[in-house]
């Protein structure tokens, strides 16, 4: 069973596009088929799920990608910073395999370009990977048994671990309601199986937009235990991709941009430069792509051809994947900055969410 669902991923997941067509819809009728049978099996427990004795945080999705799990991961790291906690993640688009942890010399190659943003940004939090969850969190357990807390980034569909807490995470602009299963849509299990989720969390809101509490439950179908929370990101300060970049700048009205992304949805930080820069030109990639010779040849030429005061701008995770690039020219080493990004809970209820969090590990701790 779980063989034909990694292969059928293979085959749908860089259509992160949904195909609105009779095809696909037929093909989007039969994976539903597939993966309601393997969520039977967990049901009823004829597929084993792992309850582990430590805190163990889900982070994910029903959608394929870009809802913001890795700023969301890294929200709840700044959240637990008094405690010993380590980041386990499947490091999708890694050139390894089986259990690999984090160190000095771990490139997005080695690890997966969101495990080592992760790192790069955490180096004291223990992060590793392993496409087989179980063996990872035993892994992890073994070799730093002081570990208090692990968090699984992407890991609602992985139920072969039986997260303490799951935390569902769902976009303002398409929300898993509206969705429909791939390929026809970007679900990967059917709306009601966000039942699973302790929290749902609607990211990335725009400013002024009316976030009503009880109707945005409703839309969702929550569940009466189910808390529900909104959250945005919030842009800082540009930083250089390259730490020997010896180019200061800044944003504002004078400078022309040229962003470079290869994220899943771009619109929001294209949003943000339209209210903070003079002008900007954008190149967009695919989802975790990887840049070639061609493509950075590409951006040095569309860098050059713009006027007056300029740089490049990309996300954190497109600058994981860069950093280890042997393609980079000086050129591009030298007039590139990442624009980091952190996650906001709106409606006066950051607290609230820290809460949850904390009641969480303690009251597990104490169980424990």
């Amino acid at each position: 069973m779980k063989p034909f669902i990694e292969i059928f991923f293979i085959f749908v997941f860089p259509m992160a596009k949904p195909h609105k067509n009779i095809v696909f819809y037929l093909l989007s009728l039969l994976y539903t088929g597939v993966t309601q049978l393997r969520n039977l099996l967990f049901d009823k427990k004829i597929l084993r799920s792992v309850k582990f004795s430590l805190s163990v945080i889900g982070v994910g999705n029903l959608a394929v990608g870009g809802t913001g799990k890795t700023p969301h991961t890294e929200f709840l790291l700044r959240i637990l910073k008094d405690y010993r906690t380590a980041v386990l993640s499947r490091g999708y688009k890694r050139n390894t395999r089986g259990f690999v942890l984090a160190g000095e010399k771990s490139d997005a190659g080695h690890i997966g370009d969101e495990p080592f943003q992760i790192f790069s940004k955490f180096p004291k939090t223990v992060v590793a990977v392993d496409e087989k969850r179980v063996h990872g969190v035993e892994e992890l357990m073994k070799r730093f048994p002081e570990t208090e807390i692990i968090i699984l980034d992407d890991a609602f569909q992985h139920r072969h671990i039986q997260a303490g807490l799951n935390i569902l995470l769902t976009d303002y602009k398409l929300l898993f309601t509206n969705d429909n299963m791939l390929p026809y849509g970007t679900l990967r299990e059917l709306p009601k199986n966000s039942e699973r989720a302790d929290v749902v969390v609607i990211t990335k809101c725009p400013a002024g937009a009316d976030l009503d509490e009880s109707r945005y439950r409703r839309q969702l179908n929550l569940l009466s235990h189910q808390e529900l929370y909104f959250s945005a990101f919030e842009y800082g300060s540009i930083c250089p991709v390259f730490p020997d970049n010896p180019v200061s700048v800044r944003l504002n009205s004078e400078v022309t941009v040229l962003l470079v992304t290869g994220i899943e949805n771009p619109e929001p930080m294209s949003q943000y430069l339209k209210q903070t820069v003079g002008s900007f030109v954008e190149l967009t990639f695919p989802d975790h792509h990887n840049f070639s010779k061609r493509d950075l040849g590409e951006i040095e030429k569309k860098f050059y051809e713009i006027t007056g005061e300029k740089f490049i701008l990309t996300t954190e995770k497109d600058a994981a994947r860069l950093k280890s690039n042997r393609f980079v020219s000086e050129a591009i080493k030298n007039n590139i900055f990442a624009l980091p990004l952190e996650v906001k809970i709106l409606n006066d209820k950051h607290e609230k969410f820290i809460h949850k969090i904390y009641d969480y590990v303690r009251k597990n701790s104490t169980d424990s």
